[in-house]
């Protein structure tokens, strides 16, 4: 009938009241809310914002130890608000790791940051890695970086990525690949002795009107030095080496004639110093670069 209401109707009714009143706490909240600094929701994500570089540019190791070959490295992560990044962001912690070609982890290292990254200021961390390689050099490493970003009670992550050179020679900072020249005229093979730093290889050139082999001692087995023993002289041209990456003393033969002293020589292959590069970049961006040098850094990878 008109006019008239169930006991289920009354109890939606008070329901919906309920519901109003409800709504007008949570409306009165959402004010208090906009007007609270502290009152923030993590809406926006922050990898958009946020960017990574690492320094230097190019990653070259630094030769520490022999048999394993041992390498070091020294970096910098720049973490860079490159928009609008939220007010409470933190870069939380950082972490590096080194792993082989094949995926095999050698290194690993965190940093605990928990500062804020703010616009044309940098969050810098250094870092270092030592790892044995079981690559031949040359050869290379990849290094990966985790940028952990939190935000109130969110994490996400950000990653950077770099390829780090294991060589011995021909990088910046570091002795030529060539370590030496021995030249065959009228028979006879000079300088008969040379030096050479691991890593390095020797270069033949022939002058003479014959083809040439050499071969690395002794006769027919050629086994003490096999950089040796791809040495194919034509008339007239040139061959190398293999690089040398045994420490020691090679010596070698003309493959026809290996009797002749004429045609025999000595190559000394000689540990570097080690370390074998005395810094691995300049110390002025073992602590990070400018900012303009960062963002010329950001433009370049992005054209």
């Amino acid at each position: 009938m008109a006019g008239k209401s169930s006991a289920s109707d009354g109890f939606s009714l008070a329901g919906a009241a309920r519901s109003r009143r409800g709504w007008r706490r949570w409306a009165a909240l959402a004010v208090v809310c906009l007007a609270a600094v502290s009152c923030y929701s993590p809406s926006a994500p922050l990898i958009g914002s946020i960017t990574v570089v690492i320094a230097p540019p190019d990653k070259i190791a630094t030769l520490m130890g022999f048999a394993p070959f041992q390498w070091t490295l020294g970096w910098t992560v720049n973490v860079l608000a490159t928009g609008s990044t939220p007010s409470a962001a933190l870069v939380d912690r950082v972490t590096s790791r080194i792993e082989a070609a094949d995926g095999t982890a050698l290194f690993e290292i965190t940093s605990v940051v928990r500062q804020r990254p703010r616009p044309e200021v940098p969050v810098q961390v250094p870092q270092t890695g030592v790892w044995n390689s079981p690559a031949t050099p040359p050869a290379t490493a990849r290094l990966i970086v985790t940028v952990f970003l939190v935000d109130g009670n969110r994490t996400e992550q950000l990653q950077a990525f770099a390829v780090i050179d294991e060589s011995l020679c021909g990088l910046r900072g570091q002795v030529p690949c060539s370590g030496a020249t021995i030249g065959v005229a009228q028979g006879v093979v000079s300088p008969q002795n040379v030096e050479v730093l691991l890593g390095q290889f020797v270069s033949f050139s022939n002058f003479d009107g014959v083809a040439y082999s050499f071969r690395s001692d002794p006769h027919p087995a050629h086994s003490a030095c096999p950089p040796l023993n791809g040495v194919d002289l034509d008339a007239f041209l040139n061959d190398d080496t293999e690089p040398f990456l045994t420490p020691g003393t090679c010596t070698f033969h003309a493959e026809a004639d290996p009797g002749n002293a004429a045609l025999q020589g000595e190559i000394v292959v000689r540990l570097p110093p080690f370390p074998l590069r005395l810094s691995p970049f300049p110390a002025s961006a073992a602590t990070g670069a400018s900012f303009d040098g960062l963002r010329n850094a950001i433009d370049e990878g992005s054209s």
